[in-house]
């Protein structure tokens, strides 16, 4: 029965008490329970066939409406021909100077240097070079145990006899102080 009167989920329907039953209705329960009421302004949307009207229906179009109304006519393939002429009067107008100040390409602000070109030759001295054992050492990483190794190891943090010996600064000493805020 759970089954059939439930939405298919496994879970049983539960049973409300009986004081939940006997209660009585509180006024916000009840505004609650109220659905809720459109906007005073609200219009319900208009039908999708509107009524055309009997002058509209008699009416005949213009012959430029039916020229207009008429599809283009385009030739066959991916090119087509112009369908207009440019008239002589626009080939021989001048551009004002206005227009060609327009026209001008927009400048590279002062002080701009243009990048530097890659095909400088490389100097021979560069080529034979060879790093010094100093820039060998530094350039070989450091290579530091896992930390499956280190655990198997007791001295692994054991202080040495040097740090043990060794004097804290004026300085670290005061700024390692608490600060007293009052």
């Amino acid at each position: 029965d759970n089954y059939i009167f439930s939405c298919g989920r496994s879970s049983p329907i539960w049973d409300v008490s009986e004081g939940a039953k006997t209660t009585e209705e509180r006024e916000r329960t009840m505004s609650l329970a109220h659905p809720k009421k459109a906007h005073p302004r609200y219009q319900p949307e208009k039908p999708c066939i509107w009524p055309v009207s009997g002058a509209a229906r008699k009416a005949s179009p213009s012959p430029r409406v039916e020229l207009l109304a008429r599809p283009k006519t385009r030739s066959e393939g991916l090119h087509r021909e112009p369908t207009w002429a440019v008239p002589p009067s626009a080939m021989r107008t001048v551009a004002s100077a206005r227009v060609q100040e327009l026209a001008k390409a927009k400048q590279t602000a002062e002080g701009y240097e243009h990048c530097k070109e890659l095909d400088e030759p490389i100097p021979r001295s560069v080529l034979r070079a060879s790093a010094t054992e100093r820039i060998k050492s530094l350039s070989r990483p450091i290579v530091r145990e896992t930390m499956d190794h280190v655990q198997f190891n007791p001295d692994a943090f054991k202080v040495s006899p040097a740090a043990l010996k060794g004097r804290m600064p004026d300085r670290i000493a005061e700024l390692a102080q608490t600060i007293s805020r009052r």
